[in-house]
């Protein structure tokens, strides 16, 4: 997953920057954006020198970052995580296998995998299903 989403993701939640998220400054507001973002990314799964890598810092920086977060901040985490995903959802167009077919697009839902196919002419089902989070599947 790209780290780009997150940071961006991260920076909404918190009224940071992406670049003071991966500055050097040690102000408290900061720091705690970076923690945030930190503990984001291993929520992804990425291992702690790949989060040094793209953070500009050594992975005991990140290491430290991690084990010292509070639940309030790895609630925040999972929160920039879900907002991020909220973002990546998936179209995919079904092209019509007969004349009586309707033509068709599949939502995925990056997350879970769950798919969903919607006829074309629905695109605001589309959005509404988006916007409420029926792709949870």
């Amino acid at each position: 997953m790209d780290k780009t989403a997150l940071f961006n993701a991260v920076a909404k939640r918190t009224g940071i920057s992406v670049s003071d998220i991966i500055g050097d400054s040690r102000r408290w507001e900061l720091v705690h954006a970076r923690r945030v973002a930190a503990v984001g990314l291993r929520e992804l799964k990425w291992a702690y020198p790949a989060i040094g890598r793209a953070m500009g810092r050594d992975h005991s920086s990140i290491v430290h970052l991690v084990q010292t977060a509070d639940d309030a901040t790895r609630a925040l985490a999972r929160e920039c995580v879900d907002a991020m995903y909220e973002t990546t959802f998936t179209l995919r167009y079904v092209p019509p296998t007969s004349f009586n077919d309707s033509l068709t697009w599949i939502v995925t839902n990056p997350r879970t995998g769950a798919e969903v196919m919607l006829p074309c002419e629905l695109t605001e089902d589309l959005s509404a299903a988006l916007a409420s989070g029926d792709m949870d599947g």
